[in-house]
């Protein structure tokens, strides 16, 4: 069985050498692996580092960039059944991932898996927060009987099956995974979170870069609903934000840097939301 390896990166200098070491370090599982790098334009080390292993690159100007555009290209370029997406800064905790992750396609009706995420040690209390919310500690099985709560699922580590890639490409520019998920689950198929195994994944933004992030989430669910953007939602999406935020900063034990600048990041986070939306 061949498999592939679709990773993207940008400046991930110091990720991606120990993301290929940790791939070839994978345990349990026979059979030929590609590797397939989706490069935006780095102006780091990251393009030398990765071709000092058999790698297939390809590569996106930074302005063309959307997850939908760029996982599309590498799995095009690819030839496995079995397709693995990672972000380059997302590293296997074990030499049993790979083999936790794709001993679920022995069910034929198993159309992608996604697995544990756990935060670098620098991780702010944001992420911290939205990876122990997202990510539990027990593995389930969507395939469309669950209620109350939409799928979540994660391209930052993920595996899928070709075949069902072949009906249903990537199509949002951000939110990829949840639609492509979504829709498998409604066309009979089933989609796993393994809990049992896990990457190391988190992201060190500044307060604009989180706004940003946030911005295209929030363009790709407009897309995904038809829905038009207004400048009271936007508003509202923010204020929503910092009364989340707040109460959670005067809860912390221990908070680093102190409560009042974690305070005024909050509502910096929500201003450029607001001013870097339309721009």
């Amino acid at each position: 069985m061949l498999i592939s390896f679709v990773i993207r990166t940008y400046n991930e200098a110091s990720f991606i050498g120990r993301l290929m070491n940790a791939l070839q370090d994978q345990e349990g599982v026979a059979g030929e692996r590609e590797f397939v790098i989706v490069d935006s334009e780095s102006t780091d080390e990251t393009v030398r580092i990765a071709q000092q292993w058999p790698v297939k690159l390809l590569r996106v100007r930074k302005q063309d960039f959307d997850y939908s555009r760029t996982l599309n290209l590498g799995i095009a370029a690819s030839s496995g059944q079995l397709i693995v997406i990672l972000s380059a800064h997302s590293i296997p905790s074990g030499t049993d991932w790979l083999s936790g992750m794709i001993e679920n396609f022995a069910d034929p009706r198993v159309a992608g898996v996604y697995c544990k995420q756990a935060a670098w040690p620098d991780a702010n209390w944001r992420e911290l927060r939205r990876i122990n919310n997202m990510f539990g500690s027990e593995s389930l099985i969507y395939d469309g009987t669950q209620r109350g709560t939409g799928i979540i699922f994660s391209n930052a580590a993920s595996c899928i099956r070709r075949s069902v890639w072949n009906e249903h490409r990537f199509t949002l520019p951000a939110a990829e995974d949840r639609e492509w998920a979504a829709w498998a689950v409604t066309h009979g198929y089933r989609i796993v979170y393994q809990a049992g195994v896990s990457v190391f994944h988190s992201h060190r933004e500044s307060c604009r870069q989180t706004g940003q992030r946030a911005i295209n989430l929030a363009r790709a669910v407009d897309l995904e609903k038809g829905r038009n953007r207004t400048s009271l939602l936007t508003l509202c999406e923010a204020a929503a934000w910092i009364r989340r935020d707040l109460p959670d900063v005067m809860w912390l034990e221990n908070p680093k840097p102190n409560r009042l600048k974690l305070a005024v990041e909050c509502f910096a986070r929500a201003f450029w939301f607001v001013h870097d939306f339309n721009r």
